[in-house]
């Protein structure tokens, strides 16, 4: 915790501390705002973690001079305002070596196509359904997460057969379209769907108020997916497999006026 300009910058630690112990935050503002002294001691246990810790990096930063790597060793003084130096050295060093933030060089394989007729009438649908709470995305998403992140997979099954229906195919301008895929971790879903034709890379996760961003995935590494959704339904082929995918191409074949299948 830190006195900054007037206010209180805060660090995860002192926040799990006020979880703990409300008492021990109230400390803290005093010693930050200068009311109080305090030096930081250690339990033999924290020591002990500490120690095995300063090996551990001791032991990493040897290997990596052995291979020839440049290092750059911040010297901490004894005490709290020495800490607290040393921490805005570290930060000021750190951003030095980092450099200004670059997005990853564009792929020249990579080109946007236009969202079109048949994808908004997927986000469409998908608009109403979720405000039915009939569906929901299929991952945590945030605030500056595209509009329809969570859906794709869904997204891209439904638009694959109805691009195939001729209610709706008139609606799809790649009519050459294809799904692909690219492996994510676990926190945005495990892997990212997307259409892929001659025009370029369709990304029904981006809505009209979201501009694509070849930054969003490696699109270049997009592969046919192996999912089970893109698969027929068994008990009506012009179906996929998954019964999301099902919802929304009724909900668009309602938008249409053309009804569902069944």
């Amino acid at each position: 915790m830190e006195h900054v300009d007037g206010g209180l910058i805060f660090s995860a630690s002192d926040l799990i501390n006020y979880l703990e112990c409300p008492h021990l935050t109230d400390l803290n503002i005093e010693v930050a705002l200068g009311r109080e002294d305090f030096e930081p001691s250690r339990s033999d246990t924290t020591n002990l973690v500490a120690r095995k810790g300063d090996e551990h990096e001791r032991a990493h930063l040897d290997r990596l001079a052995g291979e020839g790597r440049e290092i750059v060793r911040i010297e901490s003084e004894p005490g709290l305002e020495g800490t607290r130096r040393g921490a805005r050295e570290s930060a000021r060093l750190t951003l030095a070596v980092m450099g200004p933030f670059k997005k990853r060089p564009r792929p020249p394989s990579v080109k946007f196509a236009e969202t079109d007729g048949l994808g908004r009438l997927i986000q469409g649908a998908i608009d109403e359904l979720e405000a039915a709470r009939a569906l929901r995305p299929d991952c945590p998403v945030s605030d500056d997460s595209p509009r329809y992140e969570g859906y794709c997979a869904r997204a891209c099954e439904a638009y694959v057969f109805l691009m195939r229906d001729e209610r709706t195919s008139g609606f799809a301008r790649n009519k050459d379209a294809e799904a692909k895929y690219v492996k994510w971790g676990r926190e945005r879903g495990e892997s990212h769907y997307f259409l892929e034709g001659s025009a370029g890379v369709m990304d029904l996760n981006f809505g009209p108020d979201d501009p694509p961003d070849w930054d969003y995935c490696e699109y270049e590494d997009g592969k046919p997916p192996r999912n089970q959704g893109f698969r027929p339904w068994k008990e009506d082929p012009r179906y996929p497999n998954r019964q999301d995918a099902r919802k929304i191409m009724d909900a668009v074949w309602e938008r249409v006026g053309g009804g569902g299948l069944s």
